[in-house]
């Protein structure tokens, strides 16, 4: 088997039927689904059973007890049987022809580990431009501090992923929010990784999608003693450590001013600026600090 797509959920059951229904839409027969219900209160299981009963042989459902989402996520991937995982958030969708798109950039790509596609983003004001996915290099260590720096994202459901490498790496559970972001991280830093710019996922932005719940995303440096981990990540890369922190802290610095939370914001920005003087010069968070000064 090729592929084992795994679908973590938690009180999605208005929405994770988009999901299926994309994932079902693609041809050919070289793929699993894994659903794990993260403890959901709502009917979600009652809407699974159906496809159970329909696909027994192609979907498989588990529930476990609330543990959070990035337990999900690892737990589907012990249960996958394929070769690459292809992680699907419950309220994204497939583009049509997404499946196709990987299996041929397999072939294209023989011997990477990780395969990042483009996905659009669609919110209530309609489809966002997509951007072209910047190329990656052959060196693990230039796409590790490219990634941190920014320079490319990588939503779930756009990427397939070996499954091999859970063995290894898997996303941290004493982190809620950017979870993510050690997790592809430490993967860059070890696992040969590519783009293609085809648009492979819908991310559909909605009021209440855990991308925009500031208060179940902790601000914890946290993040960082995780993600620079001396036993996954590489000698070389720790010095990189300082700088990924001070920017981690203009992250929590932007969430919280966003959000009105103009104390704790000064208290990220001054953070930032103790960590790595030089962010003063990024104009843009600067003026922000400066118009929240007097506000609480």
């Amino acid at each position: 088997m090729q592929f084992s797509f795994t679908i973590p959920t938690y009180n999605y059951a208005n929405r994770i039927t988009i999901a299926l229904e994309s994932i079902l839409a693609q041809e050919g027969n070289d793929y699993e689904i894994i659903i794990v219900d993260d403890g959901s209160i709502d009917n979600t299981a009652e809407v699974i059973n159906p496809y159970l009963a329909k696909y027994p042989q192609l979907v498989r459902y588990f529930h476990q007890s609330n543990q959070g989402h990035t337990a999900a996520r690892n737990f589907a991937a012990q249960m996958a049987k394929g070769e690459f995982i292809f992680t699907l958030d419950a309220d994204d969708r497939l583009l049509p022809n997404a499946l196709q798109i990987m299996r041929q950039a397999r072939k294209d790509y023989p011997q990477a580990d990780l395969i990042i596609a483009q996905h659009v983003a669609v919110s209530a004001n309609g489809k966002h431009p997509i951007k072209p996915k910047p190329k990656l290099s052959k060196n693990k260590a230039d796409n590790f501090t490219f990634y941190l720096r920014k320079g490319f994202s990588i939503p779930h459901g756009s990427h397939i992923i070996k499954r091999d490498i859970f063995n290894h790496i898997q996303y941290p559970r004493n982190i809620l929010g950017r979870e993510d972001i050690v997790f592809f991280a430490q993967v860059l830093a070890n696992y040969s990784a590519v783009t293609i710019n085809n648009p492979v996922l819908e991310v559909i932005k909605h009021p209440d999608s855990f991308r925009h719940q500031l208060d179940k995303q902790y601000g914890s440096l946290a993040i960082v003693e995780t993600l620079f981990n001396s036993a996954i990540i590489p000698a070389p890369l720790l010095s990189y450590k300082k700088e990924f922190e001070s920017r981690l802290c203009l992250s929590f610095f932007r969430d919280h001013y966003r959000a009105g939370n103009y104390q704790v914001a000064r208290q990220w920005y001054c953070k930032a600026i103790t960590l790595k003087p030089a962010r003063l010069l990024q104009l843009s968070y600067f003026t922000k600090f400066i118009r929240s000064l007097g506000k609480q």
